[in-house]
């Protein structure tokens, strides 16, 4: 009976969840706002379950296109929320996850066990005729792949093989959330180009949280947001010379009360400069100008630059 009301009340709590994700995209923008801040809610008190994490995540950014302002705006703090309450925590580089899977994948191709590599040879035999031959490197991956879409569960008995399964998944799956903000990256700039003043510092406040979590994008959008320092509206340069030296001068976290070393902010200026085409170099002098004028930059930086 409890497995049964278990079962029954987690059919239930699915259904809400599909009612709940349906309703951001209705037609009414009432609605859809009120879907984004029952969204904002949940993941606010931990109910959002782990395998609704990165639908949830898409679904807020595929809002920040929404046409009505308070639909994009509950779109950006969810957005924000899932960031900030990440599966993975700590460092969104995806180099540290590429450089993990691809250590993974090596070793789960090459201790596949023998009953799953029976399973595939038997599943192949059967698609394609007893006389289908594969060398061993080929089964290794087909079975691999077989491998990875099983619940790790099932290899609960085999601690390596069930640890190593478990990391792969983890590690496939912090990829996937860092590409979702990564393939954002056109959603993202047309905010900062919107005509409402509220989609840009929005946008500016998101680069910033996303830079403490080293998501490549909040880069890429900084020094693209670094163009609106010609920006007729004081509160918008005002946010974007916040944004710079949250970024690029202030210690992560601190609001820009402290300093980074001098050390790494002029690594973090030439970094910046590295790469920048001219319009941006144009935009990245006159955020320092005004930075320097109001001695937000710590001078000591300017004689390591010229040191």
């Amino acid at each position: 009976a409890d497995n049964s009301t278990s079962a029954g009340a987690q059919k239930t709590r699915d259904s809400l969840f599909d009612m709940l994700t349906e309703r951001v995209h209705d037609v009414s923008s009432y609605t859809r706002a009120a879907a984004l801040k029952a969204w904002v809610h949940l993941i606010e008190n931990g109910s959002v379950p782990t395998n609704r994490f990165i639908c949830m995540t898409k679904l807020a950014i595929d809002r920040l296109q929404d046409k009505t302002i308070i639909v994009r705006k509950n779109a950006m703090q969810l957005l924000t929320l899932s960031l900030e309450n990440n599966l993975f925590m700590g460092s969104l580089n995806p180099s540290l996850y590429e450089s993990k899977v691809a250590e993974l994948q090596s070793y789960l191709t090459e201790n596949v066990p023998e009953r799953v590599k029976n399973n595939v040879k038997t599943a192949l035999g059967n698609d394609e005729g007893d006389s289908t031959e594969l060398s061993e490197e080929q089964l290794n991956i087909n079975a691999f792949h077989f491998l990875i879409n099983e619940d790790p569960d099932t290899y609960a008995d085999e601690v390596e093989l069930f640890t190593k399964l478990k990391a792969f998944k983890f590690a496939s799956s912090a990829l996937e959330f860092i590409d979702i903000f990564e393939r954002a990256n056109d959603v993202f700039y047309s905010m900062l180009l919107s005509s409402n003043s509220s989609d840009v510092t929005e946008a500016m406040r998101f680069f910033v949280r996303a830079r403490h979590f080293d998501l490549p994008c909040a880069v890429i959008g900084m020094k693209q947001a670094l163009s609106l320092m010609w920006s007729s509206e004081q509160n918008i340069r005002d946010e974007v010379l916040k944004g710079f030296v949250d970024v690029f001068i202030a210690s992560p976290g601190t609001d820009g009360a402290e300093m980074l070393s001098e050390d790494q902010i002029v690594q973090n200026l030439i970094f910046l400069v590295s790469q920048a085409s001219v319009s941006e170099l144009a935009s990245i002098e006159e955020a320092v100008r005004c930075l320097v004028k109001d001695e937000r930059i710590p001078a000591e930086v300017f004689l390591k630059l010229w040191s």
